[in-house]
Formats: structure tokens, sequence, C-alpha cells
């Protein structure tokens, strides 16, 4: 039977590559056994590294381990590693930042970011530039610092804008008011007011597309996330194309005394009417010996 030399060579090399998988581990490192033995062939035997190195692999051989290289014995014999009763000098278990050092990490990071006001995004290297720890230390270390006390990058969340001065003015008013009793919310408050815009699809295309945005997710491939049926529409209702209706509502001692609709664009005239046209008549057939501020306002 003749064989081509391809299909000969192939046979000879897959059982090597298969023994050798399946037989040897990998290399670990020099155990504190086997720096014995070294230090018993060199310096108690007066041997070569050589010998020792044939020593350990003796036994690693009877462990299926994999075999040490001379040079790594050599190394160890002229004190360039494995260095007897030294602290491991490597990242792992340093702790070369103090709490100071994370706490002062920490607020210049809060600080830094809010001057930039949204402006350009802070990365970890200009935090730990700013903060001049005076500590030799990788940037990675100061990271996972910061990690460990829960900072991580997160997406900016959208919020509407104000200016300082509105700011300030929220703030002076929420103060004053979460000092009230809790009393004061099931007493003295006559109603609670809110408006929602409701989408109404009046069309097949219409409902489909509102349908469209109820769906939360899909069972798809990483590569399928922009293809057509796997995507949604966007949920602000301009960009749905679905007429909507303003809907007035007002809860009153656990009663809705006002459910309406506010007709036109909502503004301030639109709000002004509302307050005049609905939620006053509301409140007066609900609290008949109460006045309301625009029943003030007029007398």
């Amino acid at each position: 039977m003749r064989l081509s030399s391809h299909h000969f060579r192939s046979e000879l090399r897959s059982p090597r590559r298969h023994s050798a998988q399946s037989s040897i581990a990998a290399m670990p490192q020099l155990t504190t056994a086997e720096l014995n033995l070294i230090d018993r062939v060199v310096r108690v035997q007066r041997q070569s590294g050589a010998d020792a190195c044939r020593a350990v692999n003796a036994t690693r051989a009877k462990k299926g381990i994999e075999a040490v290289s001379i040079t790594s014995v050599h190394k160890y014999i002229k004190g360039v590693t494995h260095a007897r009763g030294r602290v491991d000098g490597r990242g792992k278990n340093q702790n070369i930042l103090t709490k100071a050092h994370v706490k002062k990490l920490l607020g210049v990071r809060r600080r830094i970011i809010q001057k930039a006001d949204n402006e350009t995004r802070v990365t970890y290297a200009e935090v730990i530039e700013k903060a001049n720890l005076g500590v030799e230390c990788c940037q990675r270390v100061a990271e996972n610092a910061m990690r460990a006390e829960g900072v991580s990058y997160q997406p900016a969340r959208a919020k509407v804008q104000i200016t300082e001065e509105d700011a300030v003015k929220r703030f002076a008013f929420a103060t004053e008011w979460c000092e009230k009793p809790p009393s004061y919310w099931t007493s003295n408050i006559h109603g609670f007011l809110d408006c929602k815009a409701w989408p109404v699809p009046l069309t097949p295309d219409q409902r489909k597309r509102y349908r469209q945005t109820r769906v939360t997710g899909h069972l798809r491939l990483p590569s399928e996330g922009t293809d057509r049926g796997f995507t949604k529409p966007r949920q602000k209702h301009g960009w749905l194309g679905i007429p909507s209706v303003n809907i007035a509502a007002v809860v009153s001692k656990d009663r809705l005394i006002l459910f309406e609709e506010v007709k036109g664009s909502w503004n301030g005239e639109a709000a002004k009417g509302m307050y005049a046209e609905l939620v006053a008549p509301a409140l007066r057939k609900s609290f008949p010996t109460r006045r309301t501020p625009l029943a003030r306002a007029r007398m």
C-alpha cells in the first residue's frame, strides 16, 4: 500500500500533539519545595545549576507537569527572581492608596465634573492628575479604588435644564415645603393636580406605530440590533406622528374630582383657562365654604 507524503507526515505529528496536550499540564512557577530542592543541590551538595534543573524536572515528570527551563533555575540561584522573605511589590494585594487618598480622589472628581458643567467629559486620568496624591501608583490602581466606592462610567441622564437662579429658588421652595408635617398634606391640601398628554391613534397605521412603542425587547443576536422588525419608534409624541389629547386631573380626598380635556396648544393662556374654567369649579363643588385664590383675586 502506498501512502502520500502529506498523509504520512500528518500521522506522525498528530499523536505527539495529542499526548502533549492531554498528559502535560501548563508549567507553573517554581514552588517552595522546588526552591528548597535547588538550594540543597547547589548550595549543600555543591553541584551545578544544570544538575538542579534536572532534579526539579525529574520530580515534575512524575507529576505530569511541564519541565522548567534552566534559565529560571539560574535566575533563582543568582537572586534575580524568587527572593526568599521579600515582600511582593507587585500590584496585587498592595494597599498603596489610603482612605484619605480615595476621599481626595472622589472630591476632586465631583468638583471638576461640576466645573465642566457637561461641556466636556472628565476622564480618570484628569481626576488623578488634578488630585496630585503624592504617591507612586498606576492609573489602574486609582481606577480600582474609585470603582470600589461605586464610581463608574454612566450615561448622563437627560434632564430639563434650568438656570442657576431658578435652581436656587427651587431649592429654597423644596426646603420650606419638605418641613411640613404629614398632617398638612392630608388636611390642608385641597387637591393634587396633574396634566398628561395621551396619544390617541386613529388610523390603522397610527395604531400599529403605537403598539410598536409598547414592545420592550426582542430575542435577537447582537448584529440584528438595527434590522427591520427589531427596532422600535421613538416614543416622544412629536416623533410618533400620532395625535394626542391633554387631560387635566385633580384628586381630592382620595376621589377624582376633575378629569377633563384641555383643548388647544399648551401655553400660559391655556394654563390660566384650565385653572379658571376647570379646576376652580371642581374645587368649589368639593369645598363650598372655601374660597379659591381666583375668587379672592376677583374681590
